[in-house]
């Protein structure tokens, strides 16, 4: 995207919101061929060209040129009914042959300068349709891709969660298998332990036996030397 474009845009648009007013203020009450109306209308077109052109704003451009056009119509069609004014005076000087020129001249005037506005109006017109959809363009572009980004997002998030999940479920089971090994090594332990003593129980109960043995025979020796 060009860095200059957006502070292109606001620069149109506060022209846009400082000369709302002058706009509105058109001396619309006046005659078309006012010239105070003329001389209005084609210096803000100018300034609209001007401005549109600066900013880059084509429509803008559109607008002030259409106004200006208008303007420099009307006024052109003023001067041919002054021409056809002056023609239908010679005119009246050669009576029927002349009024008859200088209504001719009049009405193909009058219809030029029809022509002239109603092409003005259609271009604006048309220009205004093609900012719009071109404008309404970029707007589902964008929302396209926003909601493209949001759901690859969403996507990442789900897969770092599952990825997660999937640790802490094999750390728990680590953590669940270390003490059952040390429980079954302790079991084992004990076990071991208890074989033991028992048999040295049993080894024990065998040396007394033997001891009191040996001193039964003993005991039966003095008594038989006494």
């Amino acid at each position: 995207m060009d860095v200059l474009a957006l502070p292109k845009k606001l620069g149109a648009l506060q022209y846009k919101a400082l000369v709302l007013p002058y706009r509105l203020a058109r001396p619309t009450y006046l005659a078309d061929e006012s010239p105070l109306r003329l001389g209005y209308e084609r210096a803000l077109g100018a300034l609209d060209e001007k401005a549109g052109a600066l900013f880059g704003d084509q429509a803008l451009v559109t607008r002030g040129a259409a106004l200006r056009k208008r303007a420099d119509v009307v006024e052109t069609a003023v001067e041919l009914e002054a021409k056809a004014a002056e023609h239908a005076a010679e005119a009246e000087r050669t009576r029927e042959q002349g009024r008859a020129q200088v209504e001719r001249t009049r009405e193909a005037a009058a219809s030029k300068a029809d022509a002239a506005v109603r092409d003005a109006r259609k271009d604006e017109a048309a220009e205004k349709q093609r900012v719009a959809k071109e404008t309404a363009q970029r707007e589902k572009a964008e929302k396209a891709r926003i909601d493209a980004a949001a759901q690859k997002k969403a996507q990442a998030a789900q897969q770092a969660l599952q990825a997660d999940q999937a640790r802490i479920a094999q750390a728990e089971k680590a953590v669940t298998a270390a003490p059952k090994a040390q429980l079954d090594g302790a079991v084992g332990t004990m076990t071991a332990a208890q074989q033991e003593k028992a048999d040295a129980d049993v080894l024990a109960a065998l040396q007394a036996r033997e001891k009191a043995s040996r001193e039964a025979e003993r005991a039966a020796e003095r008594a038989a030397r006494a």
